[in-house]
């Protein structure tokens, strides 16, 4: 098994209960969701459910938090791009078609 600190960030919230977790449910999570940083992900998970929301089902809501996450990285670095963890919060991504349209205009120095 991994690392599984993300295992007890999800361990914060009063729902989750890490003694009936399944062995396939986490390595289903980590090998489906590799390209994503899971501590990050469970953390944001957290901050959102410990304040006034109720946990029904927190396998199925972390499991759909994470495909919502990895829909939202792909659409915003493109499938192309690769392996999220790459990329800064603080980094622009440009594409293709952008930068090609203001490549030949001397006006456009902030390509």
């Amino acid at each position: 098994m991994t690392n599984n600190n993300w295992l007890k960030t999800l361990d914060r919230l009063t729902e989750v209960n890490l003694d009936n977790l399944d062995e396939n449910y986490i390595k289903d999570i980590e090998d489906e969701f590799n390209e994503l940083d899971l501590i990050s992900e469970a953390k944001s998970f957290v901050l959102y459910w410990s304040e006034t929301r109720k946990l029904k089902r927190w396998k199925f809501a972390f499991r759909n938090w994470l495909i919502k996450s990895k829909k939202f990285k792909e659409e915003k670095y493109g499938k192309s791009r690769g392996n999220f963890k790459q990329f800064k919060s603080s980094e622009y991504y440009r594409s293709e078609e952008y930068n090609q349209k203001f490549k030949d205009n001397p006006r456009a120095n902030h390509v």
